[in-house]
């Protein structure tokens, strides 16, 4: 097999490991928001919503704490990313914090702080079921 077709190989396999760490992901910000501070999602219920295996779970995070970790992980990115684009545009550091704080407090929003707050109730304490 030339070095081409094993590469474009690695990198196929390494996308849909990636499509599926997102599904985890994005599966786990569902349930556990939905569960709020009062619910106990277990793995199996992020998994239904997946659309995944166990098996699936298991072989891209070793336990349901790393599983918060990344959602916390990708929060941060997720934010950095939206905060960091409209600062780039401002040369004037005062008008850079003007553009923070325009950006920050969407983030604010009921749904977004109650996702929020679900999952790092999660991560302070009562985890996962």
């Amino acid at each position: 097999m030339s070095s081409t077709r094993i590469a474009r190989r690695m990198l196929a396999e390494r996308g849909a490991d990636y499509a599926v760490v997102r599904k985890l992901v994005d599966a786990a910000l569902t349930v556990i928001s939905a569960a709020g501070t009062t619910g106990r999602p277990r793995v199996s219920d992020i998994v239904a919503a997946a659309g995944l295996s166990n098996d699936a779970f298991y072989r891209h995070f070793p336990s349901k704490d790393a599983l918060v970790a990344a959602l916390l992980e990708d929060g941060a990115e997720r934010l950095t990313g939206c905060v960091a684009h409209p600062m780039a545009k401002e040369a004037d550091p005062r008008a850079r914090v003007r553009r923070w704080v325009a950006a920050i407090l969407p983030q604010a929003e009921e749904r977004t702080a109650a996702a929020t707050l679900a999952v790092l109730w999660k991560a302070a304490g009562p985890g996962l079921g």
